[in-house]
């Protein structure tokens, strides 16, 4: 028997960290552009991805907004499938505890 049950626990909790992500970007881009600090929501609800981002700009000199932007993004969704996945994970030893 397969158990492929979706936990509500890993939706829900998956599905408030991205809407802090559209919130944190929305911030961001509805700033205008002598606010210096209108970005550092995005980089605290993308946190691990903000320390490879400096590395990565710092090593190879691109300092593009779009290229930030973008990576901040993709780092953003991959923090969510990785909730989703640790939640669920954890939803399925909780459940076969029981």
């Amino acid at each position: 028997m397969t158990d492929k049950k979706i936990s509500k626990a890993a939706i829900i909790l998956t599905g408030i960290y991205l809407l802090l992500v559209v919130a944190a970007f929305s911030l961001m881009l509805m700033a205008k552009q002598d606010e210096s600090l209108a970005g550092i929501d995005v980089v605290i609800v993308a946190m691990p991805w903000t320390i490879l981002l400096t590395w990565i700009t710092d090593t190879s000199g691109i300092d593009s907004f779009t290229f930030n932007t973008v990576f901040l993004a993709l780092g953003c969704i991959f923090n969510a499938v990785v909730i989703y996945l640790l939640i669920q994970f954890i939803a399925r030893l909780l459940s076969r505890s029981n």
